[in-house]
């Protein structure tokens, strides 16, 4: 008798043969995928190291700590893991990367009792921003990089396109000492930078600082004005001190904060004139509230002075403004 057989192929046989046929697809697919690179990553990437904050703009010890741990670093990509729910505020504003350094006691191993922060915003006038937007109205001015303030176990100042904070976990801890040891590391690494690229807040030499303080918002009562800089200066032939202002912005929020002004003072009445004196655009206001003052805009800033307008005055503005157009005419 004839038997017919029927020849069946064991399963795991067809597995392995499937596998040894899609192999040299997987790799070739691999190496095809390759080639296909991001330029945006590769830029971000770029750009993120060239902007890298050096390791050695943090001390290594001061007033009795010592830097404990390997630094933290941080960029647009993880930043909410470290200020949660508050990145997007710091990414909108210009930031490029955080780098965070901790501090303990020295010689004692334990909990870090300090925190510096160091925030790369881009440029200086960023910087500025965010520290005017995080200062409280009751912080205490210091005088530390372009401008800094102090409020309870915060100490924060700007130094370039860097904005800063140095965070305490206890009443005891000198973060003057942190501050000045760490804006002294920096200027060594920063000495090639000017002072007109630190943003350095310089009034016009009007006389004697006699103080200087901070007005967050509504200043004058006007919604409109804040993160202005006010000081009291005291001249020589002028009876009683007098207070100038400064608003530093780009060039397109200084020139929108002289037409609100001027639509300010049109608007509920006020009396003021627009000259040019010296080369200089001078606004003076017939103030019925403020008594006479006067102001001038003129590229990323904009500065009034309350009282009297001797002509020691306004040469000191037209000096100032000479001194800031050479200087631009050198970058």
């Amino acid at each position: 008798m004839k038997v017919d057989r029927q020849t069946t192929l064991d399963p795991s046989f067809i597995v392995r043969g499937l596998l040894l046929f899609l192999i040299p697809l997987i790799a070739l697919s691999i190496y095809i995928d390759g080639q296909n690179y991001d330029p945006g990553l590769l830029e971000f990437k770029s750009k993120a190291q060239s902007n890298r904050t050096p390791a050695n703009f943090f001390p290594k010890n001061w007033g009795g700590l010592q830097q404990t741990g390997l630094l933290r670093r941080f960029d647009k990509t993880n930043l909410y893991e470290y200020v949660n729910g508050h990145a997007e505020f710091f990414i909108g504003a210009g930031f490029l990367n955080l780098t965070l350094a901790e501090y303990g006691l020295e010689k004692k191993d334990g909990e870090p009792l300090v925190t510096m922060e160091i925030y790369h915003m881009g440029k200086p006038l960023h910087a500025f921003g965010i520290l005017m937007d995080e200062t409280s109205k009751s912080a205490t001015p210091i005088a530390r990089g372009s401008m800094g303030f102090k409020s309870g176990k915060d100490l924060r100042f700007i130094l370039g396109p860097y904005y800063i904070k140095l965070s305490a976990f206890t009443d005891s801890i000198p973060l003057e000492k942190g501050a000045i040891a760490l804006e002294r590391s920096m200027r060594s690494t920063m000495e090639s930078l000017k002072d007109s690229e630190l943003l350095v807040f310089d009034f016009p030499d009007f006389g004697k600082t006699i103080s200087t303080s901070f007005v967050k918002e509504n200043y004058l009562g006007l919604d409109f004005l804040g993160n202005v800089i006010e000081r009291t200066f005291h001249k020589e032939g002028i009876l009683e001190n007098f207070k100038a202002f400064m608003v530093v912005a780009d060039e397109e929020k200084v020139a929108q904060t002289h037409k609100d002004l001027l639509n300010f003072f049109q608007k509920d009445g006020i009396n003021y004139t627009e000259t040019k004196v010296e080369g200089l655009s001078l606004v003076t206001v017939n103030d019925p509230y403020e008594g006479d003052w006067f102001f001038v805009p003129f590229g990323e800033r904009l500065i009034g002075v309350f009282g009297p307008t001797p002509e020691e005055v306004m040469m000191a503005l037209k000096r100032f403004g000479d001194g800031r157009q050479k200087t631009q005419e050198k970058k």
